[in-house]
């Protein structure tokens, strides 16, 4: 994969079916660890491709596609978590539901980015 995108590949269509295809089902499965929900977890990632679907012109900046869509998935999980923590906040979530997100928080915030 790095190949592809060490090469500047101008099919850059060809290039996002590939990091699709390659990486999908991984990416939910690492974002469903932090959110437990695969629903939510598919969402996460779903959300990164467009992202990066709507900005394919700059996949060539990408040197190492493993690591760039994995720390792109947990500082999305991150985010997700803050808002259920800040929406639990307001809408009353029980002190054990608030307790699990806090946590599940901080251990993706642990987490070595080097080790995926």
């Amino acid at each position: 994969m790095e190949i592809l995108f060490a090469s500047g590949s101008t099919d850059v269509n060809k290039t996002c079916i590939l990091l699709y295809k390659t990486y999908f089902s991984r990416l939910v499965r690492f974002a469903n660890i932090y959110v437990c929900s695969s629903e939510d977890a598919e969402n996460i990632v779903q959300d990164l491709f467009l992202h990066l679907w709507e900005n394919k012109d700059k996949l060539s900046a990408i040197r190492k596609p493993d690591s760039f869509l994995f720390s792109s998935v947990k500082n999305r999980c991150i985010d997700f978590l803050r808002s259920q923590i800040a929406s639990g906040e307001r809408h009353s979530l029980s002190t054990v539901e608030q307790q699990e997100y806090l946590l599940k928080l901080y251990s993706i915030q642990m987490l070595d980015e080097t080790q995926l």
